[in-house]
């Protein structure tokens, strides 16, 4: 590797360094909110009495659920309609949490892959350095 492009990837990692400070601080502000794993999905439901329009295929609704996957399983939850802008919120912020813990772990990855390439273009057997001196 030429001094040019060790030069380069010394830059590169900075700026990946930055960008993963900025993206730990996102995350950071965002750990100061509540979070909720899942997603708001609306349900449509039948209530099956006599004369009523849902026997007739117009379902009541919508109903907003959270729902989510936990143990291999769909799990859901009924939330009223006073919550579900709150519900919607932390929901939102935890997705924003994965997503960003994604890209944190592939930042990472780059910055040590290219501090490694930066020791081995740097490392070199001890002979060459013993008769440098």
């Amino acid at each position: 590797m030429t001094p040019e492009e060790r030069s380069r990837l010394r830059q590169q990692i900075h700026r990946w360094q930055v960008e993963r400070r900025q993206l730990e601080g996102e995350l950071l502000r965002l750990s100061r909110r509540v979070l909720v794993r899942g997603s708001l999905v609306p349900m449509y439901k039948a209530c099956n009495k006599g004369g009523c329009k849902c026997t007739r295929g117009e379902l009541h609704g919508p109903f907003w659920y959270l729902s989510w996957s936990e143990a291999g399983r769909t799990r859901m939850y009924f939330v009223k309609a006073a919550g579900q802008g709150r519900v919607r919120a932390a929901a939102t912020r935890y997705r924003r949490w994965r997503q960003g813990r994604v890209q944190l772990v592939k930042l990472q990855q780059l910055i040590l892959g290219g501090l490694n390439a930066l020791e081995a273009a740097a490392t070199r057997p001890v002979e060459e350095v013993e008769g440098a001196g």
